[in-house]
């Protein structure tokens, strides 16, 4: 900093000798041009003073979870996150920033508070912005659920028309004790109540679901089951029947027994490989 100050200073003082000589030399002409190197003079001390701050190189680091598998991680703020079953995210950790992929699974994150450093949590096209708070997110087959238990959160998530998304954005403050949804054909529901003991139940292998899809039941169901569920490829884009239900992780066959009265399919299983859930003839 000091040969800085001293180049710049010595410079500026070379400007002020060429100033004068300009000003005594030149007419209507040289006062512009007189400007021009005044208003570069001006910026220079100011140039000087604000040293630019660069930041450092971003860490990232990647999680994940075994079917079945609940397990805490501790980041390097000192928050500390919860993994559901099958769960995949990656963490980018920068000066100014805690950024979060979900990239599949559930995730439980008590926040460490850090003004300075926003929390962010991004699954599919729904973000969740925090400063410090106790809250959880589910992303499963296109489909995104957030509830908060202490704090709050900002969410935000693209406008739909036509069920696609445009460029416009969604902007909801979620606080304690509430809840919200976000699917690719809906957008962002409106804030729903939240009884704390429903909070991240599915810690304990059991998913409460609000108009739930196939794709997202199966998906789920998947995190646990020993054998690979699969939706024929009809089934893939089904999303006109919605359940509201709750499953225990632990009772896989429970929920497949379940499917053919809450959709119009049939459970293909031959006992051996995967299970099949194929369209049922109308």
């Amino acid at each position: 900093r000091d040969l800085v100050s001293y180049i710049s200073d010595s410079f500026l003082s070379k400007l002020s000798i060429l100033l004068l000589t300009c000003y005594r030399g030149w007419a209507v002409g040289g006062a512009a041009a007189m400007t021009a190197v005044l208003g570069f003079a001006i910026i220079g001390p100011q140039w000087r003073s604000d040293p630019v701050t660069i930041e450092t190189s971003a860490v990232m680091t990647a999680y994940t979870s075994e079917r079945g598998e609940i397990k805490t991680i501790t980041l390097a703020d000192q928050s500390k996150v919860t993994l559901g079953a099958r769960t995949k995210l990656d963490v980018v950790m920068t000066d100014s920033e805690r950024r979060i992929k979900l990239a599949s699974g559930a995730a439980k994150f008590d926040v460490k508070s850090n003004p300075d450093r926003p929390f962010v949590v991004e699954a599919e096209n729904f973000t969740a912005t925090v400063m410090g708070t106790i809250f959880d997110v589910r992303s499963s087959a296109g489909i995104v659920r957030l509830s908060v238990a202490e704090g709050e959160v900002e969410v935000t998530h693209p406008f739909i028309v036509n069920d696609a998304p445009t460029s416009m954005m969604t902007k909801r403050r979620i606080f304690a004790g509430q809840k919200v949804t976000a699917t690719p054909t809906d957008g962002l529901s409106q804030t729903e109540d939240l009884k704390l003991e429903d909070f991240a139940t599915w810690r304990e292998a059991r998913l409460r679901y609000q108009g739930a899809t196939l794709a997202e039941l199966i998906a789920d169901a998947n995190r646990y089951s020993a054998r690979e569920i699969i939706l024929s490829d009809e089934l893939q884009t089904f999303s006109e029947d919605r359940a509201t239900m709750i499953f225990d992780g632990s009772d896989v066959e429970r929920l497949l027994r379940s499917l053919p009265i809450l959709f119009p399919v049939n459970i293909e299983d031959s006992g051996e490989g995967a299970i099949e859930i194929t369209a049922r003839p109308q």
